[in-house]
């Protein structure tokens, strides 16, 4: 079956709704197990063989792509990028609103180019996922850890306490509340180190070439990989959705720039870091940031344009197979 002749349900995912929009009838429905049931029920009374296009399978949308795609279902992840650009070729002025957006993926479904949803990457976004709440409960004990040796006048012999040694050194302390904390810093060290070697697995091999790039390990790759999966962009684009492109805000016959606040933050922020070590540790990357400073660039401004550069690289990695 063709784009064309295939009918799409389009689909604007929030926290607690989901938008549904098909054949010119829309209806919402809550964010759970039950409301999905009753979305797929509604939509199997209107297009029994309908496909389902999502904004956000993989964020908001991702336990319903899940759902759908153990339903059966074909499920398609519809770029947000080109829904604001939609809205204006059907003419639907006014505020953003929910059903003008379902409205827009449905219509254009049948005419861009879109990527099957994977229960695969699914599961690797919800190994990162999980990884990333796992660190903070760890942050959270170790924080715990310091405030009470504070308390109890108790010097640490360590500064870190994520190795083996400083959490033998707990398990084998006098102090009772010292063991138990020891014991559950020791717990989520083992399940982070085991969702690691989890995603170590799942991550595509395709993926794990970024690691090439200095500054740059499998599962930095692997959140590059999900944040962008199902997302058609250009560089120019990609940079954009990452937030190292600047933002024009030029007036009369002036030219400014200033920085992009928008974009995904996660992957702002990992290309902060990777910029820090390239400045480093890479000789490239160094001699880039050495000629932008020499150019009279502060260090954050010269940061910021090899941050840019290495976007490029990593777009080169993602979207040119």
């Amino acid at each position: 079956m063709k784009n064309l002749e295939k009918h799409y349900v389009g689909v604007d995912c929030h926290k607690d709704t989901i938008a549904c929009y098909i054949n010119g009838k829309f209806k919402e429905f809550n964010s759970n197990f039950k409301g999905f049931k009753k979305a797929l029920e509604w939509v199997r009374k209107i297009e029994p063989d309908s496909a389902w296009a999502i904004e956000g399978a993989y964020s908001y949308g991702i336990t319903l792509s899940k759902f759908l795609l153990n339903s059966g279902c074909e499920v398609f992840e519809f770029n947000p990028l080109i829904t604001a650009k939609a809205r204006k070729v059907l003419s639907i002025s006014g505020e953003k609103n929910d059903i003008g957006d379902a409205k827009v993926i449905s219509i254009f479904a049948k005419q861009v180019n879109m990527s099957k949803v994977s229960l695969k990457t699914i599961e690797l976004k919800r190994l990162i996922t999980n990884r990333k709440l796992l660190v903070k409960q760890r942050t959270e004990i170790i924080l715990s850890i310091k405030s009470y040796c504070v308390k109890e006048g108790i010097e640490l012999p360590f500064k870190a306490l994520t190795t083996r040694k400083a959490i033998t050194w707990l398990l084998n302390c006098e102090d009772f509340n010292l063991n138990i904390l020891g014991r559950n810093l020791q717990t989520q060290y083992e399940s982070i180190k085991q969702l690691e070697a989890k995603i170590e697995e799942q991550t595509p091999a395709r993926v794990k070439n970024l690691c090439k790039i200095t500054g740059i390990e499998t599962l930095t790759a692997s959140i590059f990989y999900t944040e962008t999966k199902g997302k058609r962009m250009s560089k120019a684009q990609f940079a954009n959705y990452c937030g190292v492109a600047p933002v024009e805000c030029s007036s009369g016959l002036t030219t400014r720039f200033r920085n992009n606040k928008r974009g995904n933050r996660t992957l702002n922020s990992l290309l902060y870091s990777i910029s820090i070590s390239q400045a480093r540790y890479d000789d490239m990357g160094s001699a880039y940031f050495q000629k932008k400073l020499a150019e009279g660039k502060s260090k954050k401004h010269a940061r910021k344009c090899l941050a840019r550069q290495v976007a490029n690289i990593i777009w080169k990695g993602l979207f040119n197979d």
